[in-house]
């Protein structure tokens, strides 16, 4: 039985919602049969099904977008359909099951006495620092147990019962200032992708979740602990029955309201900031006004580089974007257990029309698939506001405080519906006459 953590709700967590697509079959997760298998390099979903013949259904010849979308929608809405009737488990195979333990349990894990332990997270975090600083690098995954014991005592922090020192493993910030002050940007960004890694595969925030084969064997012998349940096997992957109801929902709302965003990734630390100001603000503006940078492209930068400043005038006098989807991570930072990779999709032609207001005709600089829009980003620009499913609670109530205009996407759905969309773009198969799903694709 999953152990829940101690006074500490799960970040984002949402109630599990049953699915409308009909009911499914339970399967046995422990089943050997249903571990993942295929080419660690494939992409999650290669082992969909290809589309379901529409024999007499032709594109109409009318020029309005509704109804050229109808049939490609239903397309969709079948490729979903098929796919959650799909066999659920309980958890993912071959996971065990992660517990937290108590203070006398990780104390004696360390080798010390409970009132020692926390100066041998000092000298943990020391040796880990100097390593950072001498390697220019830190192998993740021989740091998870290290991490693992972070997340625990995380955990028990939030216990009324926990001692006072354990207050300082609440956030990021806190932390580094308590156990680890000389801590350079290097030394912190080798700890963040410590922290990144641990979350990513232990705490399952993303509800399409593929075993990172390169590593461990597919990650069977770290522990899961935040397993939501009801997930569906794909070949080389797993999905959660909430991203597919998702996928269907957003399908029938029209999901193309939520393609072609101009997309800002940043990380979930910077919430605050950006409510106060009701507008994503470049690095530059920020620093100007007195604030101090934690996430975004300049941060994630200056934690790379260890020589820039996040304090001082410089930074980026852009907001800089992308013409990536809403899934797009690339300079997202999630410093700790309780924040969250986020991306806000920005409406292009609304940001263009305060540009134009407030700074003339100035030109958006592009580059690629970069787009520089200006110092300021309102909040009633933003269309959507993407993030991992698992955090879905937590940012839900931000939007209804700051930015109720915008929708809440899952990384997920929108990954999920990108290859179905792909797929129902597909002739069918050959080896299937009459067109139609494999029946046996989750096999």
């Amino acid at each position: 039985m999953m152990v829940k953590r101690m006074g500490v709700p799960p970040v984002g967590s949402t109630p599990e919602q049953p699915s409308s697509a009909g009911p499914a079959t339970p399967a046995d997760a422990s089943d050997a049969s249903n571990a993942p298998t295929g080419d660690p390099r494939a992409n999650f979903a290669f082992d969909l099904p290809a589309r379901r013949s529409r024999e007499g259904t032709t594109e109409p010849a009318s020029t309005d977008a509704t109804s050229r979308r109808k049939p490609h929608d239903e397309a969709l809405q079948e490729f979903l359909d098929a796919l959650s009737r799909g066999p659920l488990v309980s958890s993912i195979p071959n996971r065990p099951v992660g517990q937290i333990g108590s203070l006398d349990t990780i104390a004696a894990d360390s080798g010390v006495a409970v009132g020692a332990l926390e100066d041998q997270i000092r000298r943990d975090m020391s040796a880990f620092c100097e390593r950072a600083v001498a390697t220019r690098h830190v192998d993740r995954l021989k740091h998870q147990a290290l991490i693992d014991k972070f997340y625990n005592l995380y955990v028990l922090s939030g216990s009324a019962e926990s001692p006072g020192w354990l207050s300082a493993m609440r956030d990021f910030d806190s932390f580094i200032a308590h156990y680890c002050p000389q801590a350079d940007p290097l030394a912190k960004r080798a700890l963040i992708d410590c922290v990144e890694s641990f979350v990513r595969i232990s705490l399952l925030p993303l509800r399409l979740y593929r075993p990172d084969f390169v590593i461990n064997g597919g990650d069977a012998a770290l522990p899961a602990y935040d397993d939501p349940g009801n997930w569906i096997r794909l070949n080389t992957a797993w999905v959660n029955m909430q991203v597919i109801d998702e996928a269907r929902q957003l399908v029938s709302d029209g999901s193309s309201a939520y393609q072609n965003l101009l997309t800002h990734d940043t990380g979930s630390a910077v919430l605050s900031q950006i409510g106060e100001n009701n507008a994503i603000w470049s690095a530059q503006r920020a620093l100007q006004h007195g604030g101090k940078l934690v996430t975004g492209e300049y941060a994630y930068s200056a934690y790379q580089q260890a020589h820039t400043s996040l304090d001082g005038r410089q930074g980026h006098n852009n907001v800089y974007t992308s013409r990536d989807n809403l899934s797009s991570k690339k300079y997202t930072i999630q410093r700790w257990f309780n924040e969250s990779p986020v991306t806000f999709g920005i409406n292009e032609e609304k940001q263009r029309e305060y540009d134009r207001a407030h700074r003339g005709t100035a030109p958006y600089i592009e580059v690629g698939t970069e787009v520089a829009v200006g110092p300021v980003v309102p909040l009633e620009n933003i269309a959507a506001i993407a993030a991992p499913k698992a955090n879905e609670a937590m940012f839900r109530a931000w939007i209804e405080a700051h930015c109720p205009s915008a929708r809440f996407v899952s990384y997920e759905a929108v990954d999920l519906l990108d290859y179905a969309d792909k797929r129902v773009r597909m002739p069918p198969a050959q080896h299937y006459p009459r067109g139609g799903f494999d029946r046996d694709f989750l096999a």
